[in-house]
């Protein structure tokens, strides 16, 4: 999903990238992104009211 350069220097360079399978996600999270903002007071106040089960 990421590419790593290192360029020997002092001190040592370290460079990320999205390589093409990392980059392929980018629609699929900046749709989650948009849903998220879309929603968060919904999701704040849902939380607020304890609805998230577990082990239910």
């Amino acid at each position: 999903m990421l590419t790593r350069t290192v360029t020997p220097a002092v001190p040592v360079t370290l460079h990320y990238a999205l390589a093409d399978l990392g980059l392929s996600l980018h629609q699929t999270t900046r749709q989650l992104r948009g849903w998220a903002h879309d929603h968060r007071d919904a999701v704040q106040a849902d939380h607020g009211l304890g609805s998230c089960r577990m082990g239910a």
